[in-house]
C-alpha cells in the first residue's frame, strides 16, 4: 500500500502465524504433513555466490528464476514460503500438493485465508539451485496494485543459506558458510513455522518480535495492548487502512505513533542509535522491518542464529519527517483517501473525507504511473524537496496540501 505520510506498509509477513494451534485443533496429520512440506528443497551450491539487488519501495527485490523463468522477486523472510504471483503461475507451473489445499494460514493483516501449497522443481540463484521447494500463490494486483515484482522469495529458502547484504554496493553474497565478520551481533530464532524472533524491548520491558523483511515501513509495529508502557507519551493518531496483505487492503482501524521511548534489541542492552518510531495497531505481534536495519550493511547467519551489523559508506535513502496529513493509494486504478492523519492539512481541510476520490495529482493520473513505486517515488521527492502537491477530487474541486509535521498530543 502507499500513502502519503510514508508510514508504507506492504506487509507479506507472518503468513503462518498461530497455524499450529489451528490445524492441531483441526487435523493433526495435515499439520505433520505441512511442516514437512514446508522445510522441503534441497540446496547445491558448490562455492559463494554474489548478486545484484535493488531497493523499491524499502524493499529488497533479486531476480531469481523458477523452473527456468527467470523474474524479480521481494526477498521476504517474513513470508513462510516463497510465493509466486498469479500472472506467471502459467509460464512457470509449478506442481500442486493435493493434501495442502486450501489450508488456513494468518496473513499480515491478522486475517485468516485460504493458501494453497505448490512445489517448484529448481529455484536458481546464480549458481545455487534449490530443487523440490514449496510454493504458494499471491495476488499482487489485489494487494498494492501493479508493481514489479512476481513473487517472493521466501523464509523456507532463505532460512537454508546464509546471506551478506552489501547496500552500498547494491549486492548480496550467498553462501553455505558462516560469515566472520565484525561488528553488532544480534540472536534470533526461527520457529518451526520459518518466523524470525528476536528479543525486543520498549521502555525496559523486555518481549519478543518478529524480523520481517517484507515490512517496508518506517515504524516498529507493536500491538495496541502495550499503549500503557508508553504513558502520556504524545501520540500521533491515524485513522484508517494502512496495510496490505494476502487477504488484500486492510480493515479501517486507529493506529497511535510514538517518537518518544526507549529500546534495546537482541539482549537488554543493545540499542541502536538510528531514529526510529514505533506504531501502536491492533494486529496483536511486534514488527521490525528491513529499513531499520539497512541503516547497516547485514550477515544474516542462518546457521549460526545470528544477525550482524556493520557500518555502511553510504546512507541509507532518505525519508520524508514532514508528510501531507492524508495518506492517498493507489486502489482500483483510482486515486483513494485511505487514512488520515493528526496534521494542520487535515485541520485546514476538514471536508477531505476518508475515501474520497482524486482524479489527478500534480496534473498526473493514475494511468500516468506505471508502478505503483512510481506514484510513491513523486510523492517522496516532493516531501523531501518541501514542495506542495495539488489534488483535485472527483468532484473538481481542487486542494493544495503543504509538507507539514504531524502533530502529537
Amino acid at each position: 500500500m502507499i500513502n502519503l505520510i510514508f508510514k508504507l506498509y506492504f506487509i507479506l509477513a507472518l503468513l503462518l502465524v498461530a497455524m499450529p494451534g489451528k490445524l492441531k485443533a483441526q487435523n493433526s496429520d495435515k499439520d505433520k504433513e505441512f511442516n514437512r512440506i514446508l522445510n522441503l528443497g534441497e540446496v547445491q551450491i558448490e562455492k559463494d555466490e554474489t548478486l545484484p539487488i535493488e531497493i523499491i519501495d524499502d524493499m529488497i527485490v533479486i531476480k531469481i528464476k523458477v523452473n527456468g523463468v527467470e523474474e524479480s522477486f521481494l526477498w521476504d523472510n517474513g513470508f513462510s514460503t516463497s510465493a509466486l504471483d498469479l500472472s506467471i503461475q502459467d509460464k512457470v507451473k509449478l506442481t500442486s500438493v493435493p493434501s495442502l489445499k486450501d489450508f488456513d494460514a494468518r496473513d499480515g493483516n491478522a486475517v485468516f485465508v485460504k493458501m494453497n501449497i505448490k512445489l517448484a522443481d529448481k529455484v536458481e540463484l546464480g549458481n545455487v539451485t534449490i530443487t523440490n521447494t514449496p510454493f504458494t500463490d499471491v495476488d499482487f494486483s489485489k494487494m498494492i496494485g501493479k508493481v514489479k515484482i512476481k513473487g517472493i522469495l521466501g523464509s523456507s529458502i532463505i532460512r537454508k543459506l546464509n546471506w551478506r547484504f552489501d547496500f552500498d554496493h547494491k549486492k548480496v553474497t550467498v553462501s553455505r558458510n558462516t560469515f566472520a565478520v565484525q561488528g553488532t551481533v544480534l540472536p534470533f530464532e526461527i520457529d518451526p513455522y520459518n518466523n524470525y524472533k528476536i528479543l525486543f524491548g520498549v521502555n525496559f520491558r523486555m518481549g519478543v518480535a518478529q524480523i520481517d523483511f517484507g515490512y517496508n515501513g518506517d515504524t516498529i509495529e507493536m500491538p495496541m495492548q502495550a499503549l500503557p508502557i508508553f504513558g502520556k507519551t504524545k501520540k500521533s493518531v491515524t485513522i484508517g487502512s494502512l496495510t496490505s496483505s494476502v487477504s488484500g487492503i486492510s480493515k479501517v482501524d486507529t493506529t497511535y505513533t510514538i517518537k518518544e521511548f526507549d529500546y534495546r534489541i537482541g539482549d537488554s542492552i543493545t540499542k541502536l542509535k538510528d531514529p526510529v518510531k514505533i506504531l501502536l495497531t491492533n494486529k496483536g505481534r511486534p514488527v521490525i522491518g528491513n529499513r531499520f536495519f539497512r541503516h547497516y550493511n547485514i550477515c544474516l547467519n542462518n546457521s549460526a542464529g545470528s544477525m550482524i551489523l556493520t557500518p555502511r559508506t553510504t546512507s541509507i535513502n532518505n525519508y520524508p519527517e514532514k508528510t501531507y496529513g492524508f495518506s492517498i493509494a493507489i486502489q482500483n486504478n483510482k486515486f483513494v483517501v485511505v487514512a488520515i492523519t493528526d496534521n494542520p492539512n487535515v485541520i485546514r481541510y476538514p471536508e477531505l473525507r476518508l475515501n474520497d476520490e482524486f482524479v489527478s495529482i500534480n496534473g498526473k493520473s493514475v494511468d500516468d504511473f506505471i508502478y505503483v513505486s512510481d506514484f510513491r517515488l513523486l510523492l517522496i521527492e516532493s516531501l523531501l524537496a518541501n514542495k506542495s502537491i495539488k489534488v483535485v477530487r472527483k468532484d473538481g474541486k481542487e486542494f493544495l496540501l503543504s509538507p507539514e509535521e504531524d502533530i502529537y498530543r
